[in-house]
């Protein structure tokens, strides 16, 4: 067909089975990653799977959401680009189980999409500016803010890992770590040294 897409083809792995997907989009971070046994005696860092969207066959879809929902099952998530592999997991964090909040959909008879997302605490499923706004003026914080500010927050915050930025395939996804505190302090340097003005 002349309109049909190239999606790289997704593989999950447990110990038990292996199916496979076609990934739309996927981030991962090795800073919310961990130790994955690949057997009694290897074991091996992995980056941790923040976001995943991939169709497939009915029964390949619903397996990958079981696996993401069965906290003590060690799952490997590969996305195959040609020569190269580019190897996500899902794994222990801080010693706990990732939980993920997943969906899916009927495209077409036999055919899933899958849309999955962890839940930790600040995920962004986007980067953009407008999204992070959403976040910085949202509940989880007190600072006081103007819109305009965002631009440099965004940049201050990136550098100093306030903001982590995942890896990705077809999607920009990145954890607000920043505490309510950091902000106040970052927003207080930031009028001080006359990056962030007093003009709406």
């Amino acid at each position: 067909m002349a309109n049909e897409i190239d999606l790289p083809p997704l593989v999950v792995r447990t110990d038990k089975s292996e199916f496979r997907l076609r990934c739309h989009a996927a981030a991962w971070s090795a800073e919310y990653g961990g130790i994955v046994k690949l057997d009694r005696r290897n074991s091996q860092d992995y980056p941790g799977l923040l976001m995943l969207s991939a169709t497939g066959p009915d029964t390949a879809a619903k397996a990958a959401r079981a696996t993401l929902y069965q906290c003590d099952v060690e799952a490997e998530f590969a996305l195959a680009f040609g020569d190269t592999t580019e190897r996500l997991a899902r794994a222990q964090w801080d010693g706990k189980p990732v939980s993920y909040g997943a969906t899916v959909a009927k495209l077409a008879p036999g055919v899933i999409h899958l849309v999955a997302l962890a839940r930790i605490p600040g995920l962004m499923p986007n980067l953009s500016e407008d999204h992070l706004w959403a976040e910085l003026s949202g509940p989880r914080y007190t600072t006081p803010l103007l819109r305009p500010w965002t631009t440099w927050l965004k940049q201050a915050m990136t550098e100093s890992g306030g903001i982590v930025v995942a890896e990705g395939y077809a999607a920009t996804v990145g954890v607000l770590k920043t505490q309510p505190d950091e902000l106040d302090a970052l927003v207080a340097s930031g009028v001080r040294e006359g990056h962030l003005r007093m003009v709406a």
